[in-house]
């Protein structure tokens, strides 16, 4: 079984997509280095934002003092320059929660990919937590 680390896109102008986090990590922003790369309309998120990277084995988020933030989905901010693990499951956003986004942990065997979530779901007034999600090759 391989494990890999991906990011997908659940609200704003990049609804949808998903993007693997490599070594490298993942820049957002507005420039055209981003490899989460808003236009240049979305004046809400500043031009270098934030990243994900890896640091000593362990995701972690860094916002770069963005003028709007970058949010856990408890609207709790990522203080600027700190950087905070940031585990599959996790759920953040850009400048307000339109910009929403999810690391997921993405388990590849031969004939199968499985997603684990980890994510919590609003149904009615108590969240409910999906575990697994499995996709047929």
């Amino acid at each position: 079984m391989n494990e890999k680390i991906v990011l997908h896109c659940l609200s704003g102008p990049l609804r949808g997509k998903t993007w693997m986090i490599g070594p490298d990590g993942l820049q957002f922003g507005r420039d055209a280095d981003c490899g989460v790369r808003f236009s240049n309309d979305s004046m809400t998120v500043s031009r270098h934002h934030c990243m994900l990277r890896w640091q000593q084995g362990l995701l972690v988020m860094v916002d770069f003092g963005s003028r709007n933030g970058t949010w856990h989905v408890d609207d709790s901010p990522f203080p600027p320059y700190y950087p905070m693990t940031v585990l599959p499951g996790s759920q953040f956003y850009l400048a307000d929660s339109t910009n929403l986004f999810q690391v997921e942990l993405l388990k590849q065997t031969a004939n199968t990919e499985e997603i684990a979530y980890g994510c919590y779901q609003q149904t009615g007034a108590v969240p409910q937590r999906t575990l697994l999600q499995r996709r047929d090759s």
